[in-house]
């Protein structure tokens, strides 16, 4: 997946189904996440959280989908929390380090099931749903 301003996406796109790609296409984003294109608005994000919400140091370890280190320390989680934005995650690497961590449950809380789908591909003995089934979740399913 490339990211950057529309016209050079769009070359790009040209010169790959021109060399013979099997599927490159537009994708419809409305805003630029995980990438340089959001610098600025992450450093005004960080400032915002550290004025505005009240966080404190995590009892659980918190693994980054950035570079898979784990951390529970409040300034880490809102470093974390800012470079989120323009900075490219590793969605692969990261369940993988929480598999090595024996983590067995996973919830997808984005917009929508794409990092569920993908999952079912991942080789482990988990489960992942995505948040749309966190009746089931909370109920049934935790408790074991």
């Amino acid at each position: 997946m490339l990211s950057g301003s529309k016209s050079l996406i769009l070359e790009i796109i040209g010169k790959a189904k021109a060399e013979g790609a099997l599927h490159a296409s537009l994708m419809k984003v409305t805003c630029p996440y995980h990438n340089a294109l959001l610098s600025t608005a992450a450093k005004n994000f960080g400032k915002r959280i550290e004025s505005e919400i009240l966080l404190e140091n995590s009892e659980i370890a918190i693994v980054s989908g950035i570079d898979q280190r784990t951390f529970t320390a409040k300034n880490e989680i809102i470093f974390e929390l800012t470079r989120n934005l323009n900075t490219q995650i590793n969605w692969f690497k990261t369940m993988k380090k929480m598999l090595e961590l024996n983590v067995s449950r996973f919830i997808e809380c984005g917009a929508g099931t794409s990092l569920f789908r993908i999952g079912k591909f991942i080789k482990g003995n988990f489960k992942i749903y995505p948040v749309t089934s966190i009746d089931l979740i909370i109920g049934k399913h935790i408790s074991k």
